[in-house]
């Protein structure tokens, strides 16, 4: 059975080879096996190389199955792409999937208020489907539409809402505790700077958009993500 262990060692040997971390995983429990066959056929049998090629196997089957559920596909539903699609492809989708597992979906009819002006705002919220309009002291300033923030910088600064949001028509939304959110973000930096990133972005543009149009701005997103943005003036009066 001498040939076991040159297969093993050839086989270890092209696991350091391979770019790839699960066939170096894969190769290492086949290698093991082949030095577990070798030891234990001898006719004085190895037994701490034995248990200790056993235990490999066990740590190495255990990174497989981890590394394959990482690598299976991420399946969203309808309204789970449609957010991915609208708001956060700059997210992997499998991290998006671990972000919707503390969101709460909801909906509003017209009229409804999402959020108070003055307000301290304990969840993050991003829209789905719909239009909501922005005042500060009754005052419209901007009209909101889907993949569209709502107290992002309430949830950067902390600080209470400088403006109200109400339902123009039936609206969908997602909201993520505050706190759960930030906790996440913290232990995950990379997610973290992406996050950052988006609302930098979304703030951006709505400040861009606010000062390009004299009336109300309304703000929303493609499916591709990019922002659009359209003035919406009340009609001037003609001259008598």
């Amino acid at each position: 059975m001498e040939i076991l262990i040159h297969i093993a060692y050839i086989l270890l040997l092209g696991s350091f080879l391979v770019p790839d971390i699960l066939w170096l995983r894969l190769l290492n429990i086949v290698a093991s096996a082949a030095m577990i066959g070798y030891f234990g056929t001898r006719s004085i049998p190895d037994g701490a190389a034995v248990c200790w090629n056993f235990l490999f196997i066990a740590v190495n089957v255990v990174h497989v199955h981890k590394l394959l559920r990482e690598r299976r596909p991420v399946l969203l539903e309808n309204d789970e792409d449609l957010l991915y699609r609208l708001t956060f492809q700059a997210f992997d989708k499998r991290t998006f999937q671990r972000l919707l597992v503390f969101a709460n979906w909801s909906r509003m009819e017209n009229g409804d208020t999402l959020v108070e002006q003055g307000e301290s705002l304990e969840r993050f919220i991003v829209l789905v489907a719909g239009k909501v309009s922005v005042q500060v002291d009754d005052n419209e300033v901007a009209r909101l539409g889907p993949g569209s923030l709502v107290g992002e910088m309430s949830f950067m600064t902390g600080a209470t809402t400088s403006a109200s949001v109400t339902a123009l028509e039936e609206t969908r939304y997602v909201v993520w505790p505050t706190e759960i959110l930030k906790s996440f973000l913290a232990r995950e930096p990379t997610v973290q700077s992406a996050m950052q990133q988006l609302i930098g972005s979304e703030l951006v543009e709505k400040l861009r958009a606010s000062k390009q149009h004299e009336g109300p701005a309304e703000l929303f997103r493609t499916v591709g993500g990019h922002h659009h943005s359209k003035q919406s003036r009340s009609p001037k009066p003609s001259a008598e």
